[in-house]
């Protein structure tokens, strides 16, 4: 329904813009614009109340939400006192943390220089932490501790047990103490 709804409203602009200038008609293009936007605006509203309903429901997430949570995941600059972050591709040390299922996620791209790799396995070698070794997931599914998406590799944080600890524009990561659950994070007003 919302992709129908969407080739429509596309539909509705194009072919109305058209001939609104064929006929020189103001009418005709203020109408196929107000139409055609009103149509690709229903057709977004269906995308997001079908994802606001899959997560009421519990349904796992699908490869276009997955997307669009992580395109939308907020970036951090990543520090830590303990460990040194591995700059992303522009040389900075900037990276979105991902929340799914209300679990945190890193590409494990930030923890490079205590990592290593054997196939699907994964073992993250943090200074004063004993070695974790991970199998790799082909998909993102709830509570998976390590998965592939698009050539990118996320981590959750507590499988190497780390939490975040979001100050402002920056993410501390910070060893989880026996007293801290699992997926607890701690936001500060310092900025």
């Amino acid at each position: 329904m919302q992709v129908a709804l969407f080739i429509v409203g596309v539909l509705v602009l194009i072919i109305g813009i058209f001939f609104g200038f064929a006929d020189e008609n103001l009418g005709v293009i203020i109408a196929s614009v107000v139409g055609g936007f009103i149509l690709l605006g229903i057709a977004r509203l269906i995308e997001l109340l079908e994802g606001i309903s899959l997560h009421l429901l519990k349904v796992p997430v699908t490869f276009n939400q997955l997307r669009n949570i992580i395109m939308n995941s907020t970036t951090y600059r990543i520090e830590s006192a303990s460990f040194d972050i591995h700059p992303n591709a522009k040389g900075e040390p900037m990276y979105p943390l991902v929340i799914l299922d209300n679990a945190y996620y890193l590409r494990a791209r930030v923890f490079y220089a205590y990592l290593s790799q054997s196939e699907d396995k994964y073992t993250f070698a943090l200074p004063e932490q004993d070695p974790v070794v991970i199998h790799t997931a082909d998909s993102y599914y709830k509570g998976v501790s390590l998965f592939n998406y698009q050539d990118h590799v996320y981590v959750k944080l507590n499988a190497i047990r780390l939490i975040p600890n979001i100050e402002g524009n920056k993410l501390v990561l910070e060893y989880l103490s026996g007293e801290q659950t699992d997926d607890h994070y701690v936001e500060s007003d310092q900025g």
